[in-house]
């Protein structure tokens, strides 16, 4: 993502969004959430062929994205140096993590004990790490297809919503997209 490329890009910002961006603290941080509406409005023009400039993006009050002249759905997610954006003809919710080691002790605020019991059956630390970030990016999607917040991970267990879920891994990231179809 150039200079260019991504003034580019926030210049398609409606200027709400172009406030928020900049209060963005970190230059990557504003650069993963111009990117992430790029992806959405590059895949819009490549399926309905509306011009990125004409799509207009709202979010809801609890700050979800929606596209208010394109009857489609979609979702973002960024970590570490990767963005993903998922479009749908419904909801759709989308997270992907950066794998990584992780002091589990960071379980007891979004896992319910349902959801301890399927991390902990992890033959060894690795193996219960990434069951979590699956676990993780699973209840994130969840949320972002409902529209909620990152709040309400530990009002999510795993067990109920992973037969929704599709996960990719790869490259040492974990993404994973929610639908109910």
């Amino acid at each position: 993502f150039t200079k260019e490329e991504f003034e580019k890009a926030f210049g398609l910002l409606s200027g709400e969004r172009q406030n928020a961006v900049l209060r963005m603290r970190f230059e990557n941080d504003r650069k993963r959430s111009v990117l992430g509406e790029y992806l959405v409005r590059n895949a819009v023009f490549e399926e309905f062929g509306v011009n990125q400039a004409d799509l207009i993006i709202r979010r809801t009050e609890n700050g979800k994205p929606f596209c208010e002249n394109v009857p489609i759905h979609f979702s973002i997610g960024h970590s570490k140096d990767l963005v993903v954006c998922g479009i749908h003809n419904s909801p759709i919710g989308v997270d992907v993590e950066f794998i990584r080691p992780l002091d589990l002790r960071i379980t007891r605020f979004a896992c319910t004990e349902k959801d301890l019991e399927f991390i902990n059956c992890g033959e060894d630390q690795k193996e219960k790490e990434l069951r979590f970030f699956r676990l993780w990016t699973a209840k994130e999607a969840f949320i972002k297809f409902h529209g909620g917040v990152l709040a309400d991970l530990k009002s999510v267990e795993y067990e109920d919503i992973k037969d929704r879920c599709q996960v990719i891994e790869v490259d040492g990231y974990i993404a994973t997209v929610y639908t109910e179809e």
